[in-house]
């Protein structure tokens, strides 16, 4: 903040307060002793909470007089000396006012007779940021007054539009009632729910005026006309269209029927007998219309009699997991079966086509199963559980979506109520499997999976479901305050054992004191050390970086419940929170994802992208799975319609081009065939910050104020209308790739349609071709029209190992999708051969954990006990090594990140068997994970930093949020030997290994990439702002242009440029030995360097090779067991050499 600014902003605290007040009076004493900024001791500093605070209340106090007072009171009345008074001090207190509301949108403006978009948006922005202002008690008088203005307006706008409908209710009157009401609601979407109501109440009342049947169908018709694609959302959302958009998707699916899913039905595993196949549709559909025809009344008396068929025409098996009966007579009875199931279905929905008695094809009205439905069951996946449970089976449904497993279940639960097989079907998402087959059941258990592929990605196969069992208590409140108030004691656990709390809890646990004990070991390590692992506060919780967002269901063991102490110390944490995060956690075990699935006795499943899993993923599906029979059924609307042409719609560009050409890729597929016409255009990123980071750019600017944007972060209500808007015509759409998988962006728009459709944008590379066909499928659905590019930047390719000698390769091939897809395919095999070596590793671990369960139920209580203590081991009270393992993360480095992540629980386990058989205590060893790239990275990438850990779980969970990005030529090895010096300055650091592929930066490459990265000032958050106690940035750089040194001045940690020399020097003063094994030859000549100066090591590691993972757990393992074991250090890595000489060599 300059003088200047400083100075307006003692005015504005002058304006706000008076001579009495504190806050002045605060800053007046601050001021006096300043001198020369030699500020006394004896000066209290106050908090910007505090300040802000105090300003609120002075401003709430202004407006409160001004409103209640208004602009002439008793004293104005009085005199000319005192009206001068008070309107001189009054003019100031409306200056200050109508500055600070200044950005807030004033929406008490009358609107005109007719609102447009852009009227309804700025009502929407308006109207959003007054009510975050509102919930963070900013101005809330002012506030209060603005909503309840807002709330007036629309409800108002909307009495209007309904009255004026109402006087007439004819079609030519409620029509354009309708379309601005439902305008309206999309745009304004907080109003969403109560305007639908209203468009409801009206659409009844038109019902109820127009009783033949026919009427609906018309009005349905007519507003369907309509080209912003309005009226299509009216029929597709409003319950008394739903008999029509019934009969409308019958009439789309029905032209392709038994015929056409025979000719086009694929097979993998066992051949087809497509006779036998048509004539048991003919046998269901014969038995299905007979039903049909013979309950097609209101009486629901009927439906339980249909339901107690079903039971009748079901034989009653008892299905055991060692003996499961499945036989011809069984196989027979499944098309009678699904006939009573499909007909129960189609008669619960019947209302619709009893409310279109009188239309042309009143039968379309029925909700009916597709041949393809009922060829292959799984299309309709609750009718498959409901047949599998009638005939004795427990069944889990799952899927990788909470929201969508949720929806699925509702909308088929009276089904299962009236079948009376609730109790035996199970909607989960993949985490609730994991709890579900921990318990249990008498049944033999089937497993369907609702889209495949998704359950075979990095993110579940590869992965653990670690469940947790949390305990609270008031003793166990009072013990943990007493670590934290004794933190700087030194404390020990026979100093812990001495306390009463520690007394008081042990009589509240009962005879648990062993496991009580490990806790506090664990908490006594950890609050120590909990402020230098870096978490976030926001939301009122503590958050983690993870990639692109903040993970609040991640903790770093007792780290996380301290930090809760020391921010809420500071006010930055409310009780609330901070009591809710007060409580001993006791690790269960590791459930493997990938082992869950074996627990049942048959695995089944459905994917739209079946087709495009990788070799690797098919191999494990028949392997690991026995899962060798594939159906492919066509798609119910017949061919696809979505234009790629490889050739033309992929580009690849140089880094510092590509937001020009992503700009000028999104202007001109906007532009529609029809002169003056405009399309949708949907560009999908991998991350957030890639969104964001194109979002603010310069090149976006012109259309950014129209633009939308999602990330997984939006809130459910706006993330609907945003996808409600994302089709219309002239509309840019900016996603994150989680919307590129379920998200329907269905197409009303008729301006659009007629211009070929919706045009997508991938600005990425998939990793899998499975979601790369998700992405794709966001448009031209459902037999519409839609086209796809593909826009990629070269510096992301790194990752692939795709180099620009590649790329040229490509570029004069005239096609550069096959070399895309090898890379692709390669880099995705290389990485799930990764995740297999961790899915083995941890089948030892499923089934301890699955044993400890089984302890539990058979009430094994000591071995209970003594699983837990062993689970849950304390860190030792003294470490005798302590190594920093430091990791280049930049693009090329993308294997030996999976690697680390995957291979640290084996480093581990072999340090702690050898210390253990070598007579040392298993714990006495610490790893910290660092991994560093560049300056063209942000200040939270350049340098990312794990906890100290002596356990790998909290290692591979940092791991699991690094991503390989950011490379700039020679690397910034100089950030993370700065940190470890840093790390020093706190504890002891026993040694370093440093694994990269490229050398450290020189001094010139520090002071030339500091000053030309990308990154500046405004880059910054206003959070770091605020805490820095800087000014908004454009108050800086006055007469001068800001380049990207400013950005890094103006950081917290690398406001000084560092030099790998000078580091080298101080690691070397303190006789902290690095040891640099380089993954590139380019890399040699300077990790000898840097090896010689410290007294460490060299030697290459070939970590892309087929071997890389057995090597990087050898190197760490045998630099820790040298280093733990001093002199007799080469001792025990002879030990860990012999024990594991299969993978050494």
């Amino acid at each position: 903040m300059n003088d200047e600014s400083l100075l307006v902003a003692l005015d504005i605290i002058k304006i706000v307060t008076n001579e009495k007040n504190t806050l002045w009076r605060d800053v007046k004493i601050f001021m006096k002793r300043k001198t020369h900024c030699n500020i006394s001791g004896e000066v209290k500093l106050f908090t910007y909470s505090e300040i802000t605070y105090n300003f609120n209340y002075q401003l709430e106090k202004i407006t409160e007089s001004i409103v209640s007072e208004g602009i002439i009171d008793n004293k104005a009345l009085t005199n000319d000396v005192e009206r001068d008074r008070f309107f001189r001090q009054l003019k100031p207190k409306l200056e200050i006012v109508r500055y600070i509301t200044k950005g807030i949108h004033n929406c008490t403006v009358k609107m005109g007779s007719s609102w447009t978009a852009f009227d309804c948006d700025y009502i929407n922005q308006g109207h959003c940021c007054l009510t975050f202002m509102g919930k963070h008690s900013i101005f809330p008088s002012i506030v209060k007054s603005q909503i309840e203005a807002i709330n007036s307006i629309v409800r108002y706008r909307v009495s209007q539009l309904e009255k004026e409908a109402m006087e007439d209710l004819s079609q030519e009157k409620i029509i354009p009632s309708l379309l601005k009401m439902k305008e309206i609601s999309v745009r304004i979407y907080s109003f969403k729910d109560e305007i639908n109501k209203r468009i409801d109440e009206l659409l009844s009342a038109y019902k109820r005026k127009h009783k033949d049947s026919s009427n609906t169908p018309t009005l349905a018709l007519s507003l369907e006309k309509d080209e912003t694609g309005l009226g299509e959302k009216i029929v597709a959302e409003h319950s008394i269209f739903r008999g029509y958009t019934i009969a409308l998707f019958n009439q789309k699916t029905q032209a392709h029927g038994i015929d056409y899913v025979l000719q086009h039905i694929g097979i993998k595993g066992d051949a087809i007998d497509k006779t036998k196949l048509s004539k048991r549709y003919a046998e269901f559909l014969s038995t299905y219309q007979k039903i049909i025809k013979e309950n097609l009344i209101r009486n629901d008396n009927n439906l339980a009699t249909i339901a107690n068929n079903v039971k009748i025409h079901t034989p009653s098996i008892e299905q055991k997991s060692n003996n499961i009966k499945w036989d011809t007579n069984i196989r027979d009875k499944i098309p009678t079966i699904m006939a009573y199931i499909f007909a129960l279905w189609t008669l619960q929905n019947a209302q619709f086509y009893h409310d279109a008695k009188g239309v042309r094809d009143q039968k379309d009205y029925l909700i009916q199963p597709h041949p393809a439905q009922v060829i292959a069951i799984f299309l309709t996946l609750a009718v498959t559980c409901c047949v599998l449970a009638l005939l004795g089976f427990d069944v889990s449904c799952a899927s990788y979506s909470e929201y969508l497993s949720a929806r699925d279940f509702k909308n088929f639960e009276s089904l299962f109520n009236i079948l009376g097989v609730i109790d035996h079907i199970h909607y989960d998402t993949f985490n609730k499997l994991c709890e579900r087959a921990i318990p249990r059941v008498t049944r033999a258990k089937i497993l369907l999976i609702d889209e495949v592929d998704v359950f075979f990605n990095k993110e579940f196969y590869g992965s653990c479901y670690s469940p947790a069992a949390t305990v609270r208590h008031g003793s166990i409140t009072k013990l943990i305050d007493f670590i934290w108030q004794n933190r700087s004691t030194k404390l020990k656990l026979k100093d812990v054992k001495r306390s009463d709390e520690y007394k008081e809890c042990c009589n509240a646990l009962k005879e648990w004191d062993l496991l009580l004990n490990e806790a506090i070991k664990d908490m006594l390590n950890d609050v120590k050390k909990f402020e230098s692992h870096g978490y976030q506060v926001s939301n009122d919780k503590i958050g983690y970086n993870e990639q692109d967002n903040i993970c609040y269901n991640v903790r770093y063991g007792y780290k996380t419940l301290f930090a809760y102490y020391h921010e809420y110390a500071n006010k930055r944490i409310s009780i609330e929170s901070f009591k809710n995060n007060i409580f001993l956690s006791f690790k269960i075990g590791n459930f493997s994802y990938a082992e869950v699935p074996k627990n049942f006795s048959c695995i089944m499943g459905m994917s739209g992208t079946l087709e495009t899993l990788s070799e690797p993923e098919q191999k494990v599906i028949e392997k690991d799975y026995n899962i060798f029979k594939h159906t492919y059924m066509p798609s119910l609307f017949g061919k696809n319609n979505l234009v790629f042409v490889e050739q033309q719609d992929i580009l690849i560009v140089d880094e510092n081009d590509y937001f020009i050409i992503l700009k000028k890729e999104i202007d001109d597929r906007l532009v529609g065939k029809t002169l003056g016409t405009n399309r949708a255009v949907l560009v999908f990123f991998e991350t957030k910050k890639q969104l964001m980071e194109f979002y603010e750019s310069s090149n976006f600017l012109p259309i950014k104020s129209n633009a939308i944007v999602m990330t997984e972060e939006t809130f459910l209500q706006e993330k609907e209308s945003l996808i409600k808007r994302a089709t219309t015509s002239g509309q840019v759409g900016l996603f994150t790739k989680e919307f590129g998988r379920g998200t329907d962006f269905v197409c009303r728009d008729q301006i659009v349609s007629a211009n070929g459709g919706p045009h997508v944008i991938q600005a990425f590379l998939s990793e899998e071709l499975s979601e790369e066909m998700q992405i794709k499928g966001r448009t031209a659905r459902q037999a519409g029209y839609g086209s796809y590019s593909l826009i990629l930047c070269d510096k992301l390719l790194e990752r692939f190992l795709i180099t620009p000698k590649d790329i040229e390769k490509a570029r004069s091939s005239g096609n550069f999708y096959p070399m895309l897809n090898e890379k692709r395919n390669m880099y995705f095999k290389t990485q799930y051969a990764e995740s297999q070596k961790f899915v083995e590793k941890v089948k030892e671990e499923h089934k301890l954990a699955n044993d400890l369960i089984a302890m539990l139920k058979n009430n094994r209580i000591s071995e209970v006990k003594k699983k837990l203590c062993e689970q849950n081991r304390g860190a030792a009270e003294e470490t005798s090594s302590r190594t920093v393992v430091l990791m280049d993360a930049t693009g090329s480095m993308s294997h030996l990140l999976q690697k680390a992540k995957n291979t640290v629980s084996i480093m581990f386990e072999r340090i702690t068997d050898i210390l253990k058989e070598s007579g040392y205590s298993s714990n006495i060893f610490e790893m910290q994970f660092v991994v560093y790239r560049n300056y063209n990275a942000p200040e939270d990438k350049i340098l990312q930093v794990s906890p100290w850990e002596s356990k790998p779980d909290n290692l591979r969970s940092f791991m699991e949020g690094v991503v390989a990005e950011y490379g700039w030529g020679n690397e910034a090895i100089e950030v993370g030997l700065t940190h470890v010096n840093r790390e020093c300055a706190k504890d002891e650091v026993s040694q370093v290994i440093l694994i990269g592929d490229a050398p450290a930066n020189t001094k010139k490459d520090v002071t030339e990439k500091r000053k030309d990265c990308s990154l500046r000032t405004s880059d910054l958050a206003p959070e770091v702002l605020q805490k820095r106690k800087m000014s908004f940035p454009q108050t800086y750089f006055i007469g001068r242009t800001e380049d990207g040194d400013d950005y890094w001045r103006n950081t917290e940690l690398f406001a000084s440029p560092t030099y790998y020399e000078d580091e080298l020097l101080l690691l070397k003063q303190r006789s902290i030995p690095v040891h640099a094994f380089f993954v590139d030859a380019r890399a040699r000549q300077n990790f000898e360097e840097i090896a010689r100066i410290t007294g460490g090591r060299c030697k290459d590691l070939d970590i892309n090779s087929v071997k890389g993972a057995d090597l990087l757990t050898n190197l760490i393992s045998e630099e820790v067991l040298r280093n733990t074991g001093g002199s007799k250090g080469d001792a025990l890595v002879d030990a860990y050499r012999i024990k594991f000489s299969k993978s050494y060599t």
